[in-house]
């Protein structure tokens, strides 16, 4: 590696990834380095590749040499945020940085685990249309055969029955007595809507904010109903989020609430080593709307999913 090149710099806070996957990048598992050359040329023999990165001054606003071209990663980034929430965005440009050999192979998507494969498929969708290319994108992923990886319905029958609820309410009693207050309250707000994680987390931080600004009434409708629909960070193609309905007491508890920080929860969390049931806890609900009345429409309806049927878009009311 030439010295004046790239210098390893182990508290450089970059955006680049370990490679899960070798023969679809071609590279080792990766070091973060702090680059001071655009056009760097790295020792082939081992293997390893300089992003440009946010953190380094000398790339800032640059664009660096990938397998994409010229990308400038700043505004990429930026297109992303645009579009799409937090936490979504980053794990977008994160693909896109972790597969972006394959945006010019699509062959090389088949070699991708099938785990993680949508992800990447995503991503790749998101470029192209950052760089205008969608329509041609769509068409070369027809001509390779492309399909996005969906669940066979015998898997999903084998799911009903490996969805184990007995114990999941004890767990949440067990859980509950590990968080402070503001969380015990998110956890049942979470419970209790239906909602995903990171939609109950936006939700319920949303809910305080605008408690104390005194606009509850531009998230929460006369009759109670929490209006998702009205913010665009909880509509993202597939997964959305529009209404949740909750009783008018769990709304006034978080209103005089803390603010949640995830982040700081998910530490603590993996500290003592606690389990992550919140999907589990989404589909408990759903489950229990439809055993106590509610038509599976509807259930989709208050979980973020439009049914393709005639019914649920035509006649549901």
């Amino acid at each position: 590696m030439h010295p004046m090149c790239c210098k390893q710099s182990p508290t450089l806070e970059g955006f680049i990834r370990n490679t899960r996957n070798p023969s679809v990048h071609g590279i080792q598992k990766a070091k973060i380095y702090d680059c001071h050359n655009l056009h760097c040329n790295q020792t082939l023999a081992r293997q390893k590749r300089c992003f440009a990165v946010r953190d380094c001054p000398s790339l800032v606003g640059g664009r660096p040499a990938n397998a994409l071209g010229v990308l400038n990663i700043e505004q990429y980034r930026e297109f992303l945020k645009s579009k799409y929430n937090k936490d979504y965005s980053t794990k977008l440009y994160t693909y896109t940085l972790r597969y972006q050999e394959v945006y010019e192979n699509l062959s090389l998507l088949e070699t991708i685990p099938s785990t993680v494969r949508n992800n990447a498929l995503k991503s790749l969708v998101a470029l192209s249309k950052y760089k205008g290319e969608y329509s041609e994108f769509h068409n070369r992923l027809k001509a390779h055969g492309i399909k996005w990886v969906s669940t066979d319905a015998f898997t999903s029958f084998t799911n009903m029955f490996n969805h184990n609820h007995d114990s999941l309410m004890q767990w949440y009693h067990d859980f509950s007595k590990f968080l402070r207050p503001n969380e015990q309250l998110w956890l049942k707000y979470l419970a209790l809507s239906g909602l995903r994680r990171a939609e109950s987390v936006m939700s319920f931080n949303k809910i305080v904010e605008l408690a104390k600004a005194g606009n509850i009434s531009e998230y929460i409708s006369d009759l109670g109903v929490i209006e998702h629909f009205r913010d665009k960070r909880f509509l993202r193609g597939t997964k959305n989020a529009f209404i949740s309905i909750v009783s008018a007491s769990l709304i006034e508890q978080i209103k005089y609430s803390d603010s949640l920080n995830w982040n700081a929860l998910r530490k603590r969390m993996d500290r003592k080593h606690q389990r992550y049931r919140f999907k589990e806890l989404r589909s408990f609900n759903g489950s229990f709307l439809v055993k106590n009345g509610l038509i599976s429409e509807e259930v989709d309806l208050l979980q973020g999913r439009v049914s393709k049927s005639v019914f649920a878009r035509y006649y549901l009311k």
